[in-house]
This record gives C-alpha cells, sequence and structure tokens, in this order.
C-alpha cells in the first residue's frame, strides 16, 4: 500500500498530498473529488485516475478533516520525467488559484509554483529514491 504524503503551505489554507501508485480503495477511502465547480463533490472511480497516465492531479477534499487541496497522484514513478512533474505542479497551482480566487500572477505565482514542485520532487525522488529522467 502507498504511503500518501499530506503538505501544508505556511502562507495559504490549503493542502498538497502526493502518492505514489496508490490503489483505487485507499483514495476512495480517504478522498472525494471536487468537480470544475469547486462544490460538488464525487466518489473516486475507475476513471478519476487512468491506470495508463504517468501522473495526474485531482483537486479533493478529504474525507476525515474536510481539507481542500490538490492531490498528485504517481502512477509509474520509473518512467516519471521532470516535465511530468512540472505539468501536474502546474495544475496544482491552477486549483489553489480558483479555490482561493487569488491572482496569479507575479509573486504569488511563482512562490506557490516553487513549493508544489519541491513537494512532488521531494516525494518521488527523494523519500522514494526514483531517479528523475531529464528527457
Amino acid at each position: 500500500m502507498s504511503k500518501i504524503r499530506k503538505y501544508d503551505c505556511d502562507v495559504f489554507p490549503l493542502k498538497i498530498w502526493v502518492c505514489v501508485e496508490p490503489s483505487l480503495q485507499q483514495l476512495q477511502n480517504r478522498f472525494v473529488t471536487l468537480e470544475d465547480d469547486n462544490v460538488t463533490e464525487s466518489e473516486f472511480d475507475d476513471d478519476t485516475i487512468k491506470p495508463f497516465w504517468g501522473a495526474c492531479r485531482i483537486t479533493v477534499v478529504e474525507k476525515r478533516t474536510r481539507h481542500t487541496g490538490s492531490l498528485v497522484v504517481i502512477n509509474h514513478p520509473n518512467t516519471l520525467n521532470l516535465r511530468q512533474i512540472v505539468h501536474e505542479c502546474s495544475h496544482a497551482y491552477d486549483d489553489f488559484v480558483a479555490l482561493l480566487n487569488i491572482e496569479p500572477v507575479g509573486e504569488t505565482r511563482a512562490y506557490l509554483t516553487e513549493w508544489i514542485f519541491d513537494k512532488v520532487y521531494k516525494t518521488v525522488y527523494k523519500e522514494l529514491n526514483v531517479s528523475p529522467k531529464n528527457n
């Protein structure tokens, strides 16, 4: 079973969760997804995360705490590259902008993007000892 790591942003009241190769049951037990309106909640199902995706990001609410934020799922860590991480981090940043109704510019964008990337990178490459692919 994969460990789901939760990170708290000190500056904004949102969370990011990062996990590598989780089971659908794990995600269903812990989260509900938020639809594009950031209000409507849905359960995880087979269509939420496709197993052939290398990585993905989903806007979620943690069931137990009711904390809201982004879940970054790494399905295939051995083929993951930095481009994929940056891609999913940009989606997580978009979640923060929408959920907090903040301006997506300047120092806020730079800070949040760096913070999100650091948490995903730390989880995948440092804690799990997976070598990054630069292609």
